[in-house]
């Protein structure tokens, strides 16, 4: 079989055999380093499941709710129509103008087509309208124990990383960058309740006090809240060991001494466990939640005012580029971190959401801890696409991205040099915890499929959002999404260990729709691109990589073969 067949062949496999039986499923592999995404009977079924997950979805469940009032008004009289939708509490002005970027009126959304039409639908007994129900939103009812966790947690999420008052949020109120953005409905005393209660089971007591006293009707569950908060700060080991979060002092002032000391014992162990750098990750998550705060509710980008921190034209010394460089904002030396802009053009953008409508799933990444529940690390949806299946615009733009970054990224012989791209839609306070790209120790499987992760590039593909930063805590940067834009760093170190600095999160959306795609470089095809340094304290690549001198030749240059 000659090479070029070998290529062309289409293989059908259950599972992928790496070394010593490290087994990857087929359509797992197949989505990180084949083809990608594919529509079929598994994705159409996937789209209608956890939509709360994904803003585009939300807005088809709206345009099913729209489609479904004007078919309604046409066997009913609008008077009718709004007292049924009253009796269940809402009326048709509310479900019309809800806000498809608002939380709170994405909650509702959600909240209808989870219970409110199907409920109708079971309780009406005019069959011209239980035909309507049953052919026009259906199959979209979403279930309620699913959707009610996602959207609570969305809630929860804004609350909590932009230090929001919950009575505001109850009332459709939130205000970022010193903007107030309103919804058209509002959150009952019920789901008040359902959302504190769902953050004491997330072990957020903070949270878990300040919405059970953020409406009145809940005196008595507040009062419950309390106690159990200051309860938890007289265990401080309990309270520590299960990453509880609480205020740092009693709601009660009246409270136990064990519960006043808490303070002092927290800010202790804080100090004690944030100068350990491979504790990085766990002081930032927990013991640092105000810097985290403080880079997600900034509206600009974050960073410190380092002289080499500034804007400059991307050429590498290569003729070529300097006809057209590309526009680099710096904002991070060692490890390094840039933003490239203006790399994208409008129509890659418009091709990566529509190709990625209706194939997302559930997003996934590899977790450190694997107690940690998945839906509590991340709230989004993702689709693959891959190269060889879009040559004329993915292979383009790789080679773009290669040209900007001076790595190889895309090689057809070679299917690990870099992961498929994988485009994101974020859901209701859609977020991503904080997490390093890779796993924490080099292993021999990955040095089977190209080497591990080495370098981490996100195309932004949406900018008419509020909030929704990627934010790196240990190195007080934050990048604010522009559409058309990348932010490139690393993420190993010379060991190949993950470099903990590099930990980072992506801040819960507060208003609007976001779009990313991430594109996951490997270290193998990587060898020929940049000095071995002998001093194992340096990074990967050198400080300022972005000054080097461009080799054409060795970077066309393909140093493995499949």
């Amino acid at each position: 079989m000659t090479s070029d067949n070998y290529i062309k062949t289409l293989w059908t496999v259950d599972k992928i055999r790496l070394r010593e039986d490290y087994e990857i499923p087929a359509d797992s592999f197949n989505q990180i380093y084949g083809d990608g995404d594919v529509a079929d009977d598994t994705i159409t079924t996937l789209k209608f499941e956890n939509m709360a997950l994904s803003q585009e979805d939300v807005q088809i469940l709206h345009d099913k709710e729209l489609s479904i009032i004007e078919q309604l008004l046409e066997v009913l009289d609008i008077t009718d129509l709004d007292r049924m939708l009253r009796e269940h509490g809402t009326n048709i002005e509310e479900v019309r103008e809800s806000d498809t970027k608002h939380p709170i009126d994405i909650f509702n959304i959600l909240k209808r087509t989870s219970k409110m039409w199907k409920s109708i639908q079971q309780e009406v007994k005019n069959d011209g309208i239980s035909k309507i129900l049953a052919g026009g939103i259906e199959q979209y009812y979403q279930d309620w124990e699913t959707t009610s966790m996602l959207s609570a947690l969305g809630i929860l999420n804004i609350e909590k990383y932009y230090d929001l008052d919950p009575r505001d949020i109850a009332r459709g109120i939130i205000r970022h960058g010193g903007k107030l953005y309103k919804s058209k409905s509002v959150l009952t005393i019920e789901d008040v309740k359902f959302i504190a209660l769902e953050a004491k089971n997330l072990n957020r007591f903070d949270s878990y006090a300040d919405w059970m006293g953020s409406l009145s009707g809940l005196e008595e569950e507040y009062k419950i809240a309390v106690n159990e908060h200051d309860k938890a700060l007289e265990d401080f080991k309990n309270t520590i060991q299960n990453k509880i979060t609480t205020h740092k002092e009693p709601i009660n002032k009246n409270a136990s001494f064990q519960a006043h000391e808490f303070k002092e014992r927290f800010e202790f162990e804080m100090n004690g466990l944030c100068s350990q750098e491979e504790k990085l990750d766990l002081c930032f998550r927990y013991f640092k939640m105000d810097k985290r705060q403080e880079l997600c509710k900034d509206p600009n980008h974050s960073f410190l005012p380092y002289p080499e921190n500034n804007c400059t034209n991307l050429h590498y010394h290569d003729p070529y580029l300097k006809l057209g460089p590309f526009s680099l904002e710096h904002f991070n030396s060692e490890p390094f971190i840039e933003v490239i802009h203006n790399i994208l053009f409008a129509e890659e953008i418009e091709w990566l959401q529509k190709e990625s409508k209706g194939m997302t799933r559930t997003s996934y990444f590899t977790k450190d801890d694997e107690d940690d529940d998945s839906y509590n690390q991340h709230t989004s949806k993702t689709a693959y696409h891959s190269e060889r299946i879009y040559p004329e615009l993915l292979e383009k733009l790789s080679q773009r991205l290669e040209l900007a970054s001076a790595l190889n990224i895309f090689n057809p012989r070679y299917r690990f040099t870099s992961e498929n791209y994988q485009v994101i839609n974020y859901g209701i306070g859609g977020y991503i915890i904080d997490h390093g790209d890779d796993v924490l120790i080099p292993n021999h499987q990955a040095f089977s499929i190209g080497g591990g992760r080495v370098a981490t590039i996100i195309l932004y593909l949406s900018d008419d959002i509020v909030g929704g930063k990627t934010i790196f805590p240990a190195l007080d940067v934050g990048i604010v999404p522009e559409a058309g834009s990348i932010l490139l760093f690393s993420t190993k170190t010379t060991t190949m260990n993950v470099d903990y600095k590099m930990y980072h999160m992506g801040c819960p959306v507060v208003y609007g729709n976001k779009w990313i795609a991430n594109k996951w470089i490997t270290i193998n095809e990587q060898m020929n691109r940049f000095p071995c340094y002998a001093d194992l304290s340096n990074k990967l690549y050198p400080p300022s990589h972005h000054h080097i001198h461009y080799n054409n030749s060795l970077h066309h240059k393909n140093i493995l073969s499949s």
